[in-house]
């Protein structure tokens, strides 16, 4: 199961932007529970059904709209390579250091893994992030520098209604018990 990897113009750094209220009250409303945290329940090993690939497994709680899948892949890039624009000095040797770490656990792991299967697993994983790093341009890099007042503006307008969020919620009854 190997994504795509979109590079992120301007235009479509800008169209996320504009999408993230939207697509963060998504969010939300599916990570809401009535009470405190409410438990998953997880059904015994004999109760699960056996599936073929792990696309099996998660297929039911990803939507099957592309579109919204593909927002929500950009949103992650987005915010990663924001990252690593938004630190001190340039962000391509930082972004090649990650690479050269990558590598570097490929070759741990093909050495100290004894399962071939577990090898080809952790291969295929980190094979496909060095990918999705490799992949990045130095005009998505440029794109975000130049976006970065209002790509920051966005985050941080995010993460401030996110603590607002808690703060309310914890205002509810019995929330004080909680916390003790």
């Amino acid at each position: 199961m190997e994504a795509s990897v979109r590079q992120l113009s301007e235009s479509r750094i800008r169209e996320i932007l504009v999408g993230m209220p939207a697509f963060h009250k998504k969010v939300g409303e599916l990570g809401r529970t009535n009470g405190a945290q409410a438990p998953v329940p997880h059904p015994s090993a004999e109760n699960h059904q056996s599936a073929d690939s792990l696309d099996d497994v998660v297929a039911p709680y990803f939507p099957d709209d592309s579109a919204e899948v593909e927002f929500y892949q950009d949103v992650m890039r987005l915010q990663e390579l924001w990252t690593y624009v938004n630190m001190t000095g340039p962000a391509r040797p930082r972004i090649d250091a990650a690479i050269a770490s990558l590598r570097l656990q490929t070759t741990q792991v093909m050495t100290n893994v004894p399962d071939p299967d577990m090898v080809a697993l952790f291969d295929a994983m980190i094979s496909s992030r060095i990918a999705q790093l490799e992949s990045v341009t130095d005009e998505e890099l440029s794109a975000i520098e130049r976006l970065a007042p209002e790509i920051e503006k966005e985050l941080i307008h995010r993460a401030q209604e996110s603590i607002r969020g808690r703060r309310a919620r914890s205002d509810l009854p019995g929330a004080k018990r909680r916390q003790e």
